[in-house]
């Protein structure tokens, strides 16, 4: 019962560094490249698809 919890917990630590990782890397991003992005959604669409994916499969 506690393994199972340790489990999840580290799944959960996985998952948030994922999403942590994917944020400050759209933070640090320069502002030419951002503005970029922010005209095409489709690319952004893509990027939040491929993250949940990787965290989706941290879970699995």
């Amino acid at each position: 019962m506690l393994e199972d919890l340790f489990f999840d917990l580290k799944s959960f630590i996985y998952s948030l560094g994922i999403i942590s990782v994917a944020i400050a890397l759209l933070i640090i991003l320069p502002k030419k490249i951002s503005m970029w992005l922010g005209k095409f959604p489709i690319i952004l669409i893509f990027m939040f698809v491929i993250i949940m994916t990787l965290v989706i499969q941290v879970f699995n």
